[in-house]
């Protein structure tokens, strides 16, 4: 799952602070396209999605894009961003089938 986020993350153009009036509609877009490519389930990636406009500066995702690669599973930031995507797995994760 963090290989999922830090790879997403490339693909953002985003950044921390205090939440922006909102992002542009190509960081959904990207982020969107980036999620969904990494193999996680539409709902997954739309409700991290959420999670992130409404929680994460533009500012912090940013710079979490200009840092390095090898820097990025440290940051506070990617660290939130692992979490949103933990919980919405949780949240939006299919049914076990039941035993027969």
């Amino acid at each position: 799952m963090k290989r999922l986020i830090v790879a997403l993350f490339a693909l953002a153009g985003a950044s921390c602070s205090q939440p922006e009036a909102g992002y542009p509609p190509a960081y959904e877009l990207n982020f969107m396209r980036g999620c969904e490519a990494q193999g996680a389930p539409r709902a997954v990636c739309a409700c991290s999605w959420a999670r992130i406009a409404a929680d994460v500066p533009r500012a912090d995702l940013d710079g979490l894009e200009r840092l390095p690669a090898a820097q990025r599973p440290e940051s506070p930031v990617q660290k939130q961003i692992e979490g949103f995507a933990t919980q919405c797995m949780a949240e939006h994760a299919p049914p076990a089938p039941e035993a027969p």
